[in-house]
């Protein structure tokens, strides 16, 4: 209250209320301003897109939480990510850690023999890419993601074709599958008051 009353006569008049009206709405803008900075722009085959530098260092967190521990994983150069740099993108170019992900959002979604994984020092080449990626999007499909026009090569040259927007669309579909996978009424029956 203090603060507010700049002529300290013990009352807020209307020039101090407009005063710290006035500063807080400046902070605001700076806050604003900020967050927009942290949008990355990509100029994609049809116009302009973008996507939110917090979401792409999001889900390499998610990604390096849920897959500490997992052998195919930690054998990969680049894991655990740097949320800071676009890793993220290079790990999931291949298909393997999403269909990986998928089942552990939804398991039992794919059969891991399906899944081409690379042979001793022969890395997969592109048609082993291609179905793993094939196989990724029919099965986010089939768990409920809404997928319409996402083809491999979406993913497997993100980065060169400027459709990160779409990856990271895709992903964070299958994340919220995976967070909100805890989430029912039988783990949680105070959710029943949010019906009335």
């Amino acid at each position: 209250y203090g603060v507010l009353d700049l002529s300290l006569d013990g009352q807020v008049d209307f020039k101090e209320f407009c005063t710290m009206l006035a500063s807080h709405r400046a902070s605001a803008m700076k806050t604003t301003a900020r967050k927009l900075g942290a949008i990355t722009a990509v100029e994609g085959v049809v116009g302009k897109h973008s996507y939110a530098v917090e979401e792409k260092e999001a889900f390499a967190e998610h990604f390096n939480n849920v897959f500490k521990d997992d052998e195919y994983m930690l054998g990969l150069e680049g894991f655990p990510l740097d949320p800071a740099d676009d890793g993220v993108f290079d790990i999931i170019r291949d298909g393997i850690v999403l269909c990986k992900f998928i089942n552990i959002a939804v398991p039992d979604t794919i059969d891991e023999r399906t899944i081409n994984f690379p042979k001793g020092k022969r890395g997969l080449n592109p048609w082993e890419i291609k179905e793993n990626l094939n196989l990724m999007i029919n099965s986010a499909k089939g768990i409920g993601c809404n997928i319409v026009n996402v083809h491999a090569s979406d993913f497997m040259a993100c980065r060169e074709n400027h459709t990160e927007y779409i990856v990271l669309g895709v992903t964070w579909q299958v994340v919220k599958i995976h967070l909100l996978a805890a989430v029912s009424l039988k783990e949680h029956p105070e959710l029943v008051v949010l019906r009335k």
